[in-house]
């Protein structure tokens, strides 16, 4: 009998220990952070005291990334990535390398003849370390998050396409970050079946007209999109006909250009979103907008209050919320009742009102 119950015990142990490897703990949040670097791309992660920062922005955003990394304690980062070796990913991580101690430096390429990515290059040597290419099926670890790596699957002439793409996962919520990969890059992971559903996706190459197609959009329904762009910038990013498309999926977009640094935290279920600032005025009535301002609406001696509801996403919202406006009409219905009863419909919070 003694036997037979350590024996029992052993197999529990090895179970747990397995499970635990193949499902960690949460600590406590993740935060993503999509720095405002104008028209170019910067993105921290932080995960349970870990940390992880994807491309830096132009070399004159260097200073930028020093003081953004300074201002939020970040000294150290386990993975710096860069996405492909443009410089409005590559430059500004020089900044980060001045700064904080670095574990392990990435990139979709070894060698690129430029004077940007020559000095990233040369900064990792500083710190004693040699440029890793990341390859498609990686798996990283940061804090209780996972990092897969889905592409490229191949590479080509096409450097916006040769972009990494990554998926960050944490309990129940991920982060798709796509660099600048462009449709042909997109139409291969999704002919692949490797474009999963996830909660945030950062836009592809700021908004432009090549990327973020409707198969790419209807593999990865995304709930949320950060669009990384600089103000009134030359290429017309992000493009109306990207904005419609995110609008067609009901997807609740940020910009940069609009909003400044978008902050989304999430304790591994839900997903709430910090702006450095509203957007203007002309821009909150602008497709695919996201202002994160509301009007509150206060529940009486009852506890009820109204909200407006999107039966598709499952998402509820305050009136003055500006997801609810953007909303189909074949998705909106209005509701007046308590919020705990919306929670047991299965019913989530919006992530820009809050309610």
């Amino acid at each position: 009998m003694f036997f037979q119950l350590r024996r029992r015990a052993v197999s529990w142990f090895l179970f747990l220990l397995l499970w635990g490897h193949s499902c960690p703990f949460l600590h406590g949040d993740i935060v993503v952070h999509f720095i405002d670097v104008g028209q170019a791309d910067a993105i921290l992660v932080e995960s349970d005291g870990e940390n992880m920062l994807v491309d830096g922005g132009n070399g004159a955003d260097s200073s930028l990334i020093y003081a953004y990394l300074k201002r939020h304690g970040i000294e150290r980062i386990k993975y710096l990535v860069n996405s492909h070796p443009h410089e409005d990913h590559v430059g500004g991580l020089p900044g980060a390398l001045n700064y904080a101690t670095v574990e392990r430096g990435f990139s979709s390429y070894r060698h690129y003849d430029s004077e940007a990515f020559r000095d990233y290059v040369g900064y990792l040597a500083m710190q004693g370390l040699e440029l890793e290419v990341l390859e498609a099926g990686t798996r990283l670890s940061l804090g209780g998050a996972t990092i897969r790596v889905l592409g490229p699957l191949v590479r080509d002439s096409e450097v916006n396409d040769n972009s990494l793409v990554l998926l960050v996962e944490y309990g129940e919520v991920s982060f798709l970050l796509t660099g600048d990969v462009e449709r042909d890059g997109e139409n291969r992971l999704v002919d692949a079946g490797l474009v999963p559903r996830c909660t945030v996706l950062k836009v592809a190459h700021h908004g432009s007209n090549d990327s973020t197609g409707y198969r790419f959009l209807r593999a990865a329904l995304p709930e949320y999109g950060v669009i990384s762009v600089g103000k009134n910038n030359g290429y017309g990013h992000p493009t109306e006909e990207v904005l419609s498309r995110l609008e067609d999926a009901g997807v609740e977009v940020f910009r940069t250009d609009w909003h400044g640094h978008v902050v989304a935290r999430s304790d591994g279920t839900v997903v709430t979103f910090s702006l450095e600032r509203s957007a203007s005025p002309a821009a909150s009535t602008a497709k695919g907008a996201a202002t994160g301002k509301v009007d509150k609406v206060a529940g009486g001696a009852s506890g009820e209050a109204s909200y407006i509801l999107n039966t598709n996403s499952k998402k509820f919202h305050l009136p003055g919320c500006s997801a609810a406006r953007r909303m189909k009409d074949a998705n909106r219905k209005d509701y007046g009742g308590k919020r705990q009863d919306l929670l047991d419909q299965d019913y989530e919070p919006c992530g820009i009102c809050k309610p």
